[in-house]
């Protein structure tokens, strides 16, 4: 299991309570199914090594022994541990000395164990037919090494000499029950010191039972270790995220920076950055975000229309651009052109050379091998000019099927003339500007139709008043002939009851007076009604009375202020006429106190209030004019 990955609690001493695990030559993988590379195998191997050593019945020094096992040791550990293999090799040699006169010499054997010699005591190899020592699993990142059968005399000074070839020392625990703990610097030095397993210790080279001791080797379960490992690979698993997360962000595509919401003064500074040619992008980008959030309203639409206009404006522009570009790639494809023709001429003279090389004159003075020679190089050179002049003549074809396509051959006997590249040119030109004022003719008329939309919805608005009004001085005079009549019914009942002899000659005079004064009156309420309604028709006629000129609007302001007055039967007062008929029209104070001092017959001015309370209002008095000419 991954220790960066795991989330579960630490465990320890997974061993504990369980028969130690022996390994085999056979065994080839471990309970993770990865390959055993240990000390057990090591162990195994320096078993058999030994046995076979002592059927040869040779005898090896310490320093040999001590070179030959290192030796073994590093070519196991493989090429990391070399150098920590290499670094025992030398301490013991230079430990145990040189080997002496009377030692014998025998073939040096790489398993065979022997005596080790040091100063506070002896280590005795184990019997070379003896099994090898248990060994359980190794725990991840142990540096911490079980030492069993110590003798009861055991220092701390004394196993720090024996252990310390195998690797540096950090801590040494000694045990009350004959063992230790010995915790290495490196995780290697304990494969060293699994070596001194089986070997049996005599403190000062005495045989008695406090000083004797065998030596038992073996991992330990330390939660130090344990817990080191577990952070050095959470360690490990942190510096690999956070490469990863530097890669992923090293990939990832930049984001655009966010775009603001529309405001005046933004869309301003935006207008000036789209008319710019170096930040029409962006702008573009800008004005296209706050279109489709849709920014635009009433107050705005002006400005989004210049933004859009100004956009507009670069497709000349981009048009032009594209012109050079495509002269440039004309040029390029000219320049092409003369240097393959150039080309082409400089084979053609390797050509004549090859040819005039063959005349007979020439070549008889070449050898065999000169002239075969000669004949490979002329034949690949035809062959090159060949296929250089089918690739120019091919894109000359496809030039002259490009040109007869664009531009159609004029009619006459000119026709097989090829027209002048300035006619060309002036026609692009043309097309251009007949593009851009297309498209500006587009514009225009999409603002005309704009404008006559409203103006016929204005056109519109006014029939309506128009009509309204009109409706409105038919039910006045409706109501005035009405009242005419009743006066004249209730004017003949009195008479009828109020006759004299005497009196009928003065009555009939006084009856035909009002009736003509009636008459009078209809018809200039008539003639008035019939002027207002060919003023709807009509607007530059003006609306003419008995004496009266009337315009349109002064009309429509007679009409709205008895149609207000009429309802107002104490009078109203300059400035509240002007309250209602600024809410229909644009009117000032003045024009209306002269419309209702030009037309008397209609309109009348009382005094009301006294003090500063007195104020001057008009009253509609066309109805009353019958009762005062009556009294």
């Amino acid at each position: 299991m991954d220790p960066s990955r795991n989330n579960m609690p630490l465990e320890f001493n997974r061993s504990k309570g369980k028969p130690p695990k022996v390994y085999t030559r056979n065994d080839t993988e471990d309970v993770d199914g990865e390959d055993v590379i240990s000390s057990t195998a090591s162990a195994a191997a320096i078993a058999a090594a030994t046995a076979a050593a002592s059927s040869t019945n040779t005898i090896m020094t310490n320093s040999q022994y001590n070179m030959a096992h290192l030796a073994n040791s590093s070519m196991e550990m493989g090429p990391a541990d070399n150098s920590m293999g290499s670094g025992m090799v030398g301490s013991l040699m230079g430990t145990v000395g040189p080997m002496g006169p009377n030692m014998m010499m025998g073939p040096v054997n790489m398993g065979q164990k022997e005596v080790i010699t040091l100063e506070s005591c002896v280590l005795y190899p184990p019997h070379p037919d003896a099994p090898p020592h248990s060994v359980r699993e190794r725990p991840p990142g142990c540096r911490t090494a079980f030492v069993g059968g110590l003798p009861e005399n055991i220092t701390e000074e004394i196993l720090h000499e024996v252990f310390e070839r195998s690797g540096p020392i950090e801590t040494i625990r000694l045990g009350k029950k004959n063992f230790a703990h010995i915790r290495f610097i490196n995780q290697d030095s304990v494969e060293q010191a699994m070596y001194l397993s089986g070997y049996r210790m005599k403190i000062e080279n005495k045989d008695d039972k406090p000083n004797t001791g065998r030596l038992h080797v073996d991992y330990a379960n330390a939660r130090n270790d344990q817990h080191e490992w577990e952070c050095e690979q959470r360690a490990l698993a942190r510096e690999m995220r956070h490469q990863q997360q530097l890669q992923d962000e090293c990939m990832r595509v930049p984001s655009p920076p966010p775009v603001a919401p529309f405001t005046v003064y933004d869309g301003n500074a935006l207008l000036e950055v789209i008319k710019s040619d170096t930040g029409f992008m962006q702008g573009s980008q800008q004005l296209i975000t706050w279109l489709d959030r849709g920014s635009v309203d009433k107050r705005s639409s002006s400005l989004f229309y210049s933004l859009i206009q100004s956009s507009n404006t670069h497709v000349r522009r981009l048009i032009t651009e594209k012109q050079q570009y495509e002269e440039e790639v004309n040029q390029a494809k000219l320049l092409f052109k003369q240097r393959v023709q150039g080309i082409l001429v400089q084979l053609g003279q390797i050509e004549h050379i090859f040819a005039a090389t063959r005349k007979q004159k020439n070549w008889d003075h070449f050898t065999k091998a000169q002239r075969k020679n000669i004949d490979t190089w002329y034949k690949q050179v035809q062959e090159v000019k060949e296929s250089q002049q089918a690739e120019f003549l091919k894109e000359r074809t496809e030039d002259e099927m490009e040109l007869s396509d664009t531009e159609p051959e004029p009619e006459g006997p000119s026709s097989k003339k090829r027209k002048p590249n300035s006619e060309g040119v002036q026609l692009s030109a043309l097309k251009e500007e007949n593009d851009s004022l297309k498209c500006q003719l587009e514009a225009y008329v999409n603002e005309a139709e704009m404008v006559k939309v409203e103006s016929k919805q204005n056109t519109e608005a006014l029939e309506r008043q128009i009509t309204s009004l009109q409706n409105a001085l038919k039910g006045m005079q409706q109501q005035l002939i009405a009242q005419q009549a009743q006066a004249r019914r209730s004017l003949s009942q009195e008479n009828s009851k109020s006759t004299m002899p005497d009196n009928q000659e003065h009555e009939s005079s006084s009856r035909e007076t009002r009736d003509r004064e009636d008459n009078d009156v209809i018809f200039v309420t008539s003639e008035k009604v019939v002027n207002v309604a060919s003023a709807g028709r009509s607007q530059d006629s003006a609306i003419t009375s008995s004496g009266v000129n009337l315009s349109e609007k002064e009309a429509r302001m007679m009409g709205l202020i008895a149609c207000f007055l009429n309802v107002h039967p104490h009078g109203a007062t300059v400035d509240y006429l002007w309250s209602y008929l600024s809410q229909m029209m644009t009117v000032k104070p003045r024009e209306i106190e002269d419309l209702l001092d030009r037309l008397p017959c209609l309109f009348r001015q009382d005094l009301a209030g006294c003090g500063a309370t007195l104020e001057r209002r008009w009253c509609f008095v066309g109805f009353q004019k019958e009762k005062s000419s009556a009294t």
